[in-house]
């Protein structure tokens, strides 16, 4: 799943973790779909997907396209060199994406449904 939420830019220095704070999503494209799902190539969805790190080591995630789908996370992650392992609450359901991170953008890939998801993000 890709991520939501809030946090405090000082967290950043503290732990040294540069996605922590909040981020809102600007666009997003999926795409090599293995089943009859249309690709979709930067849809401009504006604040469909909210993710917060904390630097505590815990997410929120919030999905929300209207008349579609919302849907809420929490949980943990680990980052590793570039790639970002989330876990649900229970410590279970983890899944792997790879991150970039340039200034206050962010984006996020990983396999969803079949498919390449890839998420723009901007710092909020």
């Amino acid at each position: 799943m890709i991520l939501s939420s809030c946090g405090d830019d000082d967290d950043d220095d503290k732990n040294g973790d540069p996605i922590v704070g909040t981020w809102e999503s600007t666009t997003f494209s999926q795409t090599d779909c293995d089943s009859l799902i249309p690709d979709i190539i930067d849809f401009s969805c504006g604040s469909c997907f909210f993710n917060e790190f904390n630097a505590d080591g815990t997410f929120s995630s919030t999905i929300n396209v209207p008349g579609v789908l919302n849907e809420s996370l929490d949980g943990t992650y680990m980052i590793s060199g570039s790639t970002l392992t989330t876990c649900d609450a229970n410590g279970e359901n983890c899944e792997d994406s790879t991150f970039t991170l340039s200034g206050d953008n962010l984006v996020i890939m990983g396999i969803e449904g079949g498919c390449t998801l890839s998420v723009n993000f901007m710092r909020g």
